[in-house]
């Protein structure tokens, strides 16, 4: 009987460890309330990079456009400057409403410098015979290879002819945009030829 019993205590002893085995709540794995804890932590985590990335986007994104603009401004400044340093009378017309022109007077011939208000859009228009400033109206300036500059919201000459034949220079004002971001610049030029009425 003694074997019996202990076969019947081994049998139970086996038996309880397999029905332990099938219950037994393993705590390596995770809870539902761990995994969406955890969750919440990566979406906190994943939304604070994305403001920052985008935050980093919109920045470069701006000081792109200022460089760019300030860029465009110092070439079409140097540009004017090269054409206006060797002219002897520089005039400041306006051609229309929305048009003005900058002339600049060489020895046989007239560089315009047309500003188109509603394009924004400076155009070059060099070497042409000119009689007189009513004669502007009657000039294509607006062909693409005529284009100077684009994005241009102000172009002005402040000199007045009584100051440019005094002091031999001029002023030019321009502003570049893009967007909200405005580029102003000023130009001083110093004529190197002998100032005279055309």
């Amino acid at each position: 009987m003694k074997k019996v019993i202990v076969a019947k205590e081994i049998f139970m002893k086996s038996e309880k460890e397999c029905f332990d085995r099938e219950n037994n709540i393993d705590n390596n794995g995770f809870t539902l309330v761990e995994l969406i804890a955890a969750m919440a932590i990566f979406v906190i985590i994943l939304s604070i990079t994305v403001s920052f990335l985008s935050f980093g986007a919109k920045s470069y994104t701006k000081t792109r456009d200022e460089a760019d603009l300030q860029m465009d401004s110092q070439i079409i400044m140097n540009q004017i400057e090269d054409l206006a340093v060797e002219a002897y009378w520089i005039d400041f017309a306006e051609v229309s409403t929305n048009v003005k022109a900058l002339l600049l007077y060489k020895s046989d011939y007239v560089d315009m410098i047309f500003w188109d208000r509603n394009l924004e859009k400076l155009y070059l228009v060099d070497e042409q015979e000119i009689t007189d400033t009513d004669s502007l109206t009657s000039i294509s300036y607006t062909d693409e290879k005529n284009l100077m500059a684009e994005r241009v919201t102000k172009f002005n000459v402040p000199t007045s002819s009584e100051a440019l034949k005094k002091e031999s220079k001029i002023q030019i004002e321009i502003s570049f945009a893009s967007g909200k971001q405005v580029y102003p610049a000023v130009l001083n030029i110093h004529l190197r030829n002998k100032v005279k009425e055309p």
